[in-house]
């Protein structure tokens, strides 16, 4: 900013702020699109054991996987509750 004249200041500014906003909305979308990524491949695995259109389902977008997660959750909880009750 020292390099401007004082009647080009707030235009610098200006130039200054708004090239700091783009950079942090482009590295908020880069990261988001990381993290998504690893977590669509790390959750992959576990839904083998899903149908095949409920796997196709899970795999279109997170919503759908985490609502498959506690599905497959809730059933192998049960699973677990009535083979202890077979098995005491």
């Amino acid at each position: 900013m020292g390099a401007l004249p004082r009647e080009r200041a707030g235009a610098g500014s200006a130039l200054t702020n708004t090239a700091r906003q783009v950079a942090v909305a482009l590295s908020v979308a880069v990261l988001g699109s990381v993290l998504s990524q690893a977590y669509r491949s790390s959750l992959g695995p576990s839904l083998t054991s899903l149908p095949a259109s409920a796997r196709d389902a899970a795999g279109k977008d997170v919503a759908a996987k985490q609502a498959a997660r506690g599905a497959l959750e809730d059933g192998c909880k049960k699973a677990s509750e009535a083979m202890k009750s077979l098995c005491p």
